[in-house]
C-alpha cells in the first residue's frame, strides 16, 4: 500500500490551532507569550528598563540578550518605559500632597452614602467625578477640594496619566 505524507512548517511564533483546524484545513494561531506569574516575566522579559534613583531621578538599564537583569525578589522596582517610570514618580508625589490635603479623612468604599469626590482621567481630559462605590487613588471628601487639588497639581496629573 502506497503512502503519502505531507510536512507542515509552522510559522515561527505560531501555533497549530487543535480547535479551529481539521484534516484538510490547518489553521494557525499566534502563541500566547504572556507571562502568567511574576517569575515567568522575570525570565522572559525583553527590552529596556527603568527605575527611579534615590535621589528621585529616571535611570535606565541597557538589556545585554545575554544577560536578565530581572531578579525574582530584587527587581520589582523596575519598569519597562521611562515614561511608566515619570508616571510612577508624578504619582508617589500626587499621593503624597493628596494626604497633606485630606488630613485625617478616609474614604470608606463599603459606606454608599459617602460620596467621594475623585479625580479622573476622561477622554484625555481630567475631571472631577462623584462615586460612591468605585475605588480611586485621587479621591477627596469634598468636589471643591477636588478642584482645587486637580488645578493646582495639573502639571503633576499630566504626567501621571497613565496610571490615572
Amino acid at each position: 500500500m502506497e503512502t503519502k505524507e505531507l510536512k507542515i512548517t509552522i510559522p515561527e511564533g505560531y501555533e497549530i490551532d487543535r480547535v479551529n483546524s481539521t484534516f484538510e484545513k490547518i489553521i494557525f494561531k499566534k502563541i500566547d507569550t504572556k507571562p502568567r506569574s511574576w517569575e515567568e516575566y522575570c525570565k522572559t522579559h525583553k527590552g529596556d528598563f527603568y527605575y527611579i534613583t534615590s535621589d528621585s531621578n529616571i535611570s535606565g538599564l541597557g538589556f545585554d540578550p545575554g544577560i536578565n537583569p530581572l531578579d525574582v525578589n530584587t527587581g520589582k522596582n523596575i519598569l519597562p518605559s521611562e515614561e511608566l517610570a515619570e508616571a510612577f514618580l508624578a504619582m508617589m508625589q500626587l499621593m503624597s500632597l493628596r494626604q497633606a490635603w485630606i488630613g485625617d479623612w478616609v474614604p470608606d468604599w463599603t459606606d454608599l452614602k459617602m460620596v467621594k469626590w475623585n479625580i479622573i482621567h476622561w477622554q484625555d481630559v481630567f475631571c472631577i467625578d462623584s462615586s460612591c462605590l468605585e475605588s480611586n487613588a485621587l479621591s477627596f471628601p469634598t468636589r471643591k477640594i477636588a478642584e482645587d487639588f486637580k488645578n493646582c497639581f495639573s502639571d503633576l496629573l499630566k504626567i501621571a496619566k497613565p496610571l490615572i
